[in-house]
């Protein structure tokens, strides 16, 4: 397993920072190992699919999830000032307030994935061990 670390600053966007990181890396079957840090404004899709986004600060309790080159499955747990604690999926307009600290971990004997499943509507993620050809 290879580790990476990675510190984001105030203002950036979390989910953004994120595919960043996974192009630069090159990174083929990535999962979110853990993270800490503080947002802003977040922005997650819950599970009835409805998409809400907060304008407050809120810790960062745990996130995971799945990275690779054609897409990212991760889900955000936050908390606000009173401890209250929600989460879903993490959107794009998660912006960092103080700091947020990834490690992330890559499998070296997978690649991971998305493909389009017509019974979800959603990119579902495709696991293929290296060495292996895709299967049609």
């Amino acid at each position: 397993m290879k580790t990476y670390a990675l510190q984001l600053k105030t203002g950036q966007d979390l989910k953004d920072e994120l595919k960043k990181f996974t192009d630069v890396h090159h990174i083929k079957a990535g999962y979110i190992l853990t993270a800490v840090g503080n947002l802003t404004k977040a922005t997650l899709r819950f599970v009835d699919e409805e998409i809400k986004t907060f304008n407050e600060n809120f810790g960062i309790v745990s996130m995971d999830g799945t990275l690779s080159p054609d897409g990212m499955h991760v889900h955000i747990a936050i908390s606000d000032k009173n401890g209250i604690t929600f989460g879903g999926h993490l959107k794009e307009g998660c912006i960092v307030y103080h700091s947020a600290e990834i490690v992330i971990g890559e499998s070296e004997n997978f690649t991971f994935s998305r493909k389009f499943d017509s019974k979800t509507g959603f990119n579902e993620l495709q696991i293929q061990p290296l060495g292996e050809t895709a299967k049609a």
